[in-house]
C-alpha cells in the first residue's frame, strides 16, 4: 500500500543516518563519462556485490524489505525463477511446486542477514550523483531531445531509497526541481539479477542504472503513458566493462 510504502521510504532515509558522514565525504559520482573513474569504481564494486545481494535478497513471499523467513533452505525454479521457502512449501502455505523444475538453494543466515548488506551497500553509494553535460547531450540527439533531458543539466541526484527486492536490491536517486522539491528525473541503480541478456535458464547478475526524465510528462507538450528509461549504464559481475547504451525512441535496452 501507499502508507506501507512512505513508511518503507522514511525509515530509509532515517536508517541513513547511520552512513551520513561517510557519504557526504565521498566525491560525487559522475555518470556517463568514460573518463572519469568515480562512475567505474562505483559500479565496479556493486557489480562484485551482485551475488551476495540476491543472496540476501527476498527469496520467499513470507519475506519482505525488512521480515525474513525462519529457514535457510529455498527451492527455485531454474526456468521462471519462482522461489519460496521449505517452510511455505511444506508447512504454511502448501505451495505446489510440482510442475516446476527445482533446485534447491541453501543459504547461511550471514548471507541472509539484511542489515550486514545494507550496510555495506550505504557504505559503497554516494550522497549524490550528477549526469555530465557529454551524457546528456548525447541522449538529447534523439528526436530532437524528445526526453527532455538537456533541462536536467547541472541537477544533482540525490539519494532516496534503498530497497530489497525479489532476487535484487534497488537504489533510487532522484533529481528535484523548486521549493516543493518535485521529482524531475529518476536514477535507479539494480544489484543482483538483471534482465534481458542470458538466452538460457540462467539469470545474468550485475548492476545496472536506469536514467528515466519525467519532464516529458510534466512539461509542455505534454506525454502520457509509461515514462521509459532514457539511458543505461551495466556492468555483469566477473567482467570489467562498463556498458553505456542509450535508448532511442520505440527501442528496448
Amino acid at each position: 500500500s501507499d502508507n506501507n510504502d512512505n513508511a518503507e521510504t522514511l525509515q530509509s532515509l532515517s536508517d541513513t543516518d547511520d552512513m551520513s558522514i561517510d557519504a557526504l565525504e565521498k566525491p560525487e559520482a559522475h555518470l556517463f563519462n568514460g573518463d572519469i573513474t568515480d562512475s567505474k569504481s562505483l559500479f565496479k564494486s556493486l557489480s562484485e556485490m551482485a551475488e551476495a545481494a540476491i543472496k540476501s535478497s527476498i527469496l520467499c513471499t513470507c519475506e519482505s524489505s525488512g521480515r525474513l523467513s525462519h529457514s535457510l533452505n529455498f527451492l527455485r525454479c531454474s526456468v521462471c525463477s519462482i522461489s519460496c521457502c521449505r517452510d511455505c512449501v511444506h508447512v504454511k502455505q502448501g505451495y505446489q511446486m510440482d510442475s516446476h523444475i527445482i533446485n534447491e538453494v541453501t543459504v547461511s543466515k550471514g548471507e541472509h542477514d539484511v542489515g550486514a548488506f545494507e550496510t555495506k551497500l550505504r557504505s559503497l553509494l554516494p550522497a549524490n550523483l550528477i549526469i555530465n553535460k557529454e551524457g546528456l547531450d548525447e541522449i538529447a540527439t534523439i528526436e530532437n531531445d524528445i526526453y527532455r533531458v538537456a533541462e536536467l543539466n547541472g541537477y544533482t541526484f540525490g539519494l532516496h531509497r534503498i530497497k530489497r527486492d525479489r532476487h535484487k536490491w534497488i537504489v533510487v536517486y532522484y533529481a528535484r526541481h523548486g521549493s516543493i522539491a518535485e521529482a524531475v528525473a529518476e536514477f535507479k541503480i539494480t544489484v543482483g539479477e538483471l534482465e534481458g541478456r542470458s538466452q538460457d535458464a540462467n539469470c545474468a547478475i550485475g548492476v545496472k542504472g536506469e536514467l528515466t526524465s519525467f519532464l516529458p510528462a510534466k512539461r509542455e507538450p505534454i506525454v502520457l503513458g509509461k515514462m521509459s528509461p532514457c539511458s543505461l549504464v551495466r556492468q555483469y559481475a566477473g567482467e570489467s566493462d562498463l556498458e553505456w547504451i542509450v535508448n532511442a525512441k520505440n527501442t528496448a535496452t
